[in-house]
């Protein structure tokens, strides 16, 4: 991911997002049932779920602005859990 510093932080929670919508439009389930749309969302193109899954990962790299900020403490392993949860179910998606 481009940027630096809280620049980067931020595009990692939007791509974190963007990885929930997919996920959720290819499985009908909500992205989350009290923050996320109520409505399905269309999926503009069939390639968003590897996207997603190479996001997440850059997400989860070393050198990570978002995971070095959920890490401040040590590793938050509800969150990494969840963020590998989700990649796993966008990589069965991606084919």
């Amino acid at each position: 991911m481009a940027g630096s510093g809280s620049s980067q932080a931020n595009e990692g929670c939007e791509a974190v997002t963007a990885a929930a919508l997919v996920e959720a439009h290819h499985t009908g389930l909500p992205a989350n049932p009290v923050y996320g749309p109520k409505q399905p969302v269309p999926l503009p193109s069939p390639d968003l779920p590897a996207l997603a899954v190479r996001a997440l990962d850059a997400i989860v790299g070393e050198s990570s602005e978002l995971m070095e900020l959920w890490g401040d403490d040590g590793p938050d392993k509800s969150w990494l859990r969840e963020i590998r949860r989700l990649r796993d179910a966008l990589e069965g998606l991606a084919g």
